[in-house]
């Protein structure tokens, strides 16, 4: 499969698109170029051949080069000549450089100076000038090399002198310093290469004042390096900003005039349609807003550097008149386990899998490349989906470190699909995927306030994606709106001859696709709802109750029938009372009734299924992670408490390993009585009502969904006071009752926004905004949501 999705364009329309390239004047071509970049071009710049060539050759005039020419003559005294030759000489170089600077904010390339040669030169000249720029470059920067060595030996000579009056330097000595000079650099960035980031990292950590403890220091240290391998750079460093005006991060700018603040699909499909902005606008305007909150809330792994040329493909479609559907042109994230054949890495959050290459797109990504979307990046997560360990902090990846909520930044954000929650909820971006085993769509989504899609497993592809559990696994969506949330899911959903539980959907899936089930508040008249109180809403706090049965009554008095006490089946064997725990059947001495019996041995067999198609790595099961993780102990928590992130070490790899993916019969039993009790428990508590009403915050809502495989959608409702963290209401079906959990969901949200301000989805607070702690408090210490 391609790695991108190109545009079919016939001979004439390549013929004519030639022609007007030769006709275009480098002005109208710089406005585009920079326009791909987000940039909007100020001044007017004519270069010729002779401007070019001067500025190539003026290039390799370092101040460093240009003192070693000059310091002989004026330390003899000179000629008047030669002192205002040098001071000509270093007002050249120093125009050259302001000239570098400007072009490098204005259209910031990591190919250098030949890239800019290339791009403002005459075209009749432009390759001839960017590689004489390349090779003067070079010859440059090995003057500059020689330079350094020079200066660095003849100040060692002077030190020497200072301390040591009876020293007489002799020429030979000179040259014995630069070559040892030399041989300390490539020292340094050859043998110790490595360790530049941690050295880096505790320069700038160790004058901080807020070192109060080894411990610390040893967190901030690693903090600091994972900051400085980082590939983004921000214009909004982190200030010292007033805890009033901390919210104007809730704040995006304008996009090329237009307000795109929690705009919905529909508002930018008007924008791009009406003329008023272009994909390649709004891809740019989301990447602005990732520079802005990436240091706080670190919800973006990394950005796709082919993305603003596909929103380009995207517009040339859109002029023609070809608009392929709603998500025509419009950026989405994907959760660093699912694959994309381009250049953005796949890892799970793990450096074990850095460099390696997917065979393809995953399913998901390839449906939504044909739906015109342009893929923006991938979202940051737990690591492994939290398959890797039991005690941890949520949110973290060790090549990613720590993604947070921007409602209170010290708290569990949800997980693992942490990034892409936490990017839709502040504006990064409209939609994003996530994947789910156990919670790991729900939850993220109602701790952050938007809305996300479990599907019923097997109505998404989980081809191309890192895998967890085949019985469990479901890829799913988020938005800010259901409407936005549901465009992504019927991207997506299909039969893949990949994933054989796909083909469970035959003749149960809408043809029109779920969109069509979106409604109103009056979809509510005649519906009928039950909660099962007893086995989850008894098990929220007193504050949540409150806020939601508030919510149940404005449905009730909307037209529905509310039905209490509609139990789960055998609730008080399969819930926890204690909150979430894919342990319970071992937690109750019966490990043939326990979810995690069998997902660790599908872990074990199912990604040793998926490392074996990827490319360039060495990587091919669990016991391979497991070693890398010991050979790399302290970035990837080998042992416990080596990395604060990772109390517990990687125990859940040592469960899965210590397996050795063997489906005995305590596999099956267990298998066995989850799918069966979680099923019939919620097809019994269904009946003939049309869903069942669930508060999400409560762990084992989505447990037990998760066991069953069955969907469930939650909305935002309220915010805890104490935490000012968010919670949600969702609903639970039956398998492949998404047109239903659809239908009502749409309409609980249409009936939220006419009742005015209250259940209103909630703005960030940005709590704690201060603190850098790892690992995040609370719940993660609970072994929270898997993937």
């Amino acid at each position: 499969m391609a790695r991108i999705h190109h545009l079919r364009l016939d001979d004439s329309t390549v013929k004519s698109d030639t022609f007007r390239e030769q006709q275009r004047s480098a002005d109208e071509r710089d406005r585009e170029e920079l326009a791909l970049l987000g940039k909007k071009q100020v001044l007017r710049r004519k270069f010729g051949f002779m401007s070019m060539l001067g500025f190539s050759c003026t290039i390799p005039a370092t101040w460093e080069g240009l003192l070693i020419l000059f310091i002989q003559g004026l330390a003899n005294g000179g000629s008047a000549g030669l002192v205002y030759g040098y001071l000509l000489s270093w007002f050249g170089t120093v125009a050259i450089f302001v000239s570098m600077a400007e072009l490098g904010s204005m259209a910031p390339t990591i190919s250098g100076q030949y890239h800019w040669v290339a791009v403002l030169a005459p075209s009749c000249c432009g390759k001839f000038l960017s590689y004489l720029t390349g090779w003067l470059t070079v010859a440059g920067w090995q003057a500059f090399v020689a330079s350094a060595c020079y200066l660095c030996g003849t100040m060692i000579q002077g030190l020497i002198v200072l301390q040591h009056p009876t020293y007489t330097p002799e020429l030979w000595h000179g040259t014995l310093l630069f070559w040892a000079v030399a041989a300390f650099g490539v020292f340094v960035n050859t043998v110790i290469s490595r360790a530049l980031p941690q050295i880096k990292g505790m320069f700038l950590v160790l004058p901080k004042d807020t070192m109060i403890s080894n411990h610390d220091v040893i967190v901030s240290k690693f903090q600091a390096s994972m900051l400085l391998d980082h590939n983004y750079l921000s214009r909004y460093p982190l200030q010292n900003i007033s805890i009033n005006s901390v919210t104007s991060l809730n704040t995006l700018d304008l996009c090329n005039g237009l307000v795109i603040e929690e705009a919905t699909i529909d508002q930018l499909q008007k924008y791009m349609g009406d003329g008023k902005l272009t994909s390649v606008q709004l891809t740019a305007c989301y990447m602005q807003r990732v520079f802005q909150v990436e240091r706080y809330i670190n919800p973006v792994l990394q950005l796709n550097p082919d993305s603003l040329q596909i929103a380009k493909r995207a517009d040339t479609e859109r002029r023609a008149g070809h608009v392929r559907g709603p998500l025509h042109g419009i950026p989405f994230l994907i959760k660093d386990n699912i694959a994309s054949r381009d250049r953005l890495q796949t890892a799970a959050g793990s450096l074990a899998l850095v460099g390696s290459i997917v065979p393809r797109d995953a399913y998901v990504v390839s449906r939504l490349r044909r739906a015109g979307a342009v893929l923006m990046g991938k979202s940051t997560l737990s690591e492994w989906a939290d398959m890797r360990s039991n005690i941890y902090s949520e949110g973290y990846s060790a090549t990613a470190g720590q993604s947070r909520s921007s409602y209170n930044l010290t708290v569990n954000p949800g997980g693992s699909s942490s990034g892409s929650a936490i990017a839709v909820a502040n504006n990064v971006i409209p939609i994003a995927l996530g994947t789910e085993t156990d919670g790991s769509v729900i939850n993220p989504a109602e701790r952050n306030a938007v809305v996300g899609i479990k599907p019923t497993v097997g109505l998404t592809s989980r081809a191309g994606v890192v895998p967890e559990s085949i019985h469990q696994d479901t890829v799913g969506t988020f938005g800010r709106t259901v409407r936005d949330a549901v465009y992504a899911l019927d991207a997506i959903y299909g039969v893949d001859h990949r994933d054989n539980y796909t083909s469970a959907q035959k003749a149960r899936t809408p043809p029109q696709g779920y969109a069509a089930f979106l409604s109103n508040k009056t979809a509510l008249q005649g519906a009928r709802f039950g909660l099962p109180w007893q086995s989850f809403w008894a098990l929220a706090d007193a504050e949540q109750q409150s806020i939601l049965l508030d919510l149940i009554n404005l449905i009730t008095s909307a037209g529905a029938t509310i039905i209490n006490n509609t139990e789960i089946t055998n609730y008080q064997t399969l819930v926890s009372p204690n909150g979430w725990n894919w342990d319970y059947g071992s937690t109750r001495g019966r490990a043939n009734e326990s979810e995690y019996t069998y997902v660790k041995v599908d872990f074990y067999n199912n990604l040793h299924a998926y490392l074996s198609e990827l490319g360039n790595t060495t990587i091919r099961s669990v016991g391979d992670v497991v070693q890398f993780n010991n050979d790399h102990a302290y970035a990837e928590g080998a042992s416990p408490s080596l990395n604060p992130a990772y109390e517990s070490g990687q125990d859940g790899l040592l469960a899965s390993l210590a397996t050795g993916g063997e489906m005995n019969a305590t596999y099956w039993e267990a298998l066995s009585f989850c799918q069966t009790s979680t099923r019939t428990g919620i097809d019994d508590a269904l009946g003939n009502l049309d869903a069942l009403l669930v508060p999400p915050d409560v762990g084992q809502t989505y447990q037990i969904a998760a066991q069953a495989g069955y969907p469930m959608i939650t909305i935002p409702t309220g915010v805890h006071s104490k935490s000012g963290m968010p919670f949600g209401l969702a609903a639970m079906g039956t398998a492949f009752a998404e047109a239903k959990l659809v239908k009502y969901a749409s309409a609980i949200e249409d009936l939220q926004k006419a009742s005015g301000e209250i259940y209103q989805r909630a703005r960030p607070r940005w709590l704690g905004f201060r603190v850098d702690s790892i690992p995040v408090d609370s719940c993660a210490k609970l072994k929270g949501h898997v993937e």
